[in-house]
């Protein structure tokens, strides 16, 4: 329950580092009105109450730049306070609200078993959204680990797709499916300054690889993308390597770990990687059963010839 700052440096704005209290406290608001870089950790944001000392510290800094709030049950009403507070901050670049419940709206009811089911809210997100697509120094959002579903991909794609310093976003451990993909090939498409799409954990499946891959195809500008845990399989993966091939140019890192890529996907990836003029530098494949239990190593074999 401490309150942590890195030294002030000669030049720069200190940093506010928040600690694990539950409540927005007096010291919390007075910092969070004057420094530069606001972190909160481990907080209680469940409504719009809760949020609010903060959003009304945020709204009277103007110099605001980076804003954290992590793992702090952060909710729809809440998130729409703290995306009008920051509605002003013509510094802000970096935005993380991961582990949170972003997309939760009231009480819908309660399960025989005694669980408490919510409604779906997106005015948050869409509030969120806003405030991005107007504040154009932008460079990092990451809204991983809020389970949320493929509204959240179709609200991006129509508030940010023409961002211009939008380079990073990160969206793993939701709930996106190939219905998100949808929506995320089209971003991928219009935005050419999107350098990184972290994607790890959304059962996009076949389905959704395959949309990816069409936007992939057309567009230059990312180098970086993540996909494990995807539920991809050999006929996702046919389907990716000629991608590779043909289109995906920009591609430097890609991750396609904790996936179920077998012997006849890593051979097709082996005549991948052949290819001429080929940029992409750092492939994953941990965790996939690249060798069928032990039983074929052919896959194995094509992709250690290319070491």
């Amino acid at each position: 329950m401490s309150l942590v700052r890195e030294p002030r440096k000669k030049g720069s704005a200190s940093r506010a580092f928040y600690g694990e209290r539950k409540v927005i406290t007096k010291e919390d608001r007075q910092d969070a009105a004057r420094f530069a870089d606001i972190v909160l950790l481990g907080y209680q944001l469940p409504s719009r109450k809760h949020a609010l000392p903060l959003a009304n510290a945020l709204s009277r800094n103007k110099f605001v730049r980076h804003v954290e709030i992590r793992d702090s049950n952060l909710t729809s009403m809440a998130l729409q306070a703290i995306a009008i507070s920051l509605a002003d901050a013509p510094h802000l670049t970096y935005i993380n609200l991961s582990a949170n419940n972003i997309d939760r709206g009231l009480k819908d009811g309660t399960g025989d078993d005694g669980s408490v089911s919510f409604a779906q809210d997106l005015n948050g997100l869409t509030a969120l959204a806003e405030v991005v697509s107007v504040q154009r120094l932008v460079c990092y959002l990451n809204l991983s680990k809020n389970g949320l579903d493929w509204n959240t991909a179709k609200i991006l794609s129509e508030h940010v797709i023409e961002h211009p310093a939008l380079e990073e976003i990160d969206l793993s451990l939701n709930k996106l499916s190939s219905k998100g993909a949808v929506y995320l090939s089209k971003l991928i498409k219009g935005n050419s300054h999107l350098r990184r799409l972290h994607l790890g954990s959304n059962n996009i499946g076949s389905l959704g690889l395959d949309l990816l891959c069409r936007a992939l195809r057309v567009n230059k500008g990312l180098v970086e993308l993540d996909l494990r845990n995807n539920n991809l399989d050999d006929d996702s993966i046919r389907t990716l390597t000629d991608t590779l091939r043909i289109g995906a140019r920009g591609l430097i890192k890609l991750n396609l770990s904790y996936n179920r890529i077998g012997p006849e996907g890593a051979v097709a990836l082996s005549f991948a990687l052949k290819t001429k003029n080929l940029t992409l530098r750092h492939l994953s494949l941990d965790f996939n059963p690249l060798t069928a239990g032990g039983t074929n190593y052919t896959g194995l074999l094509a992709l250690g010839s290319l070491m």
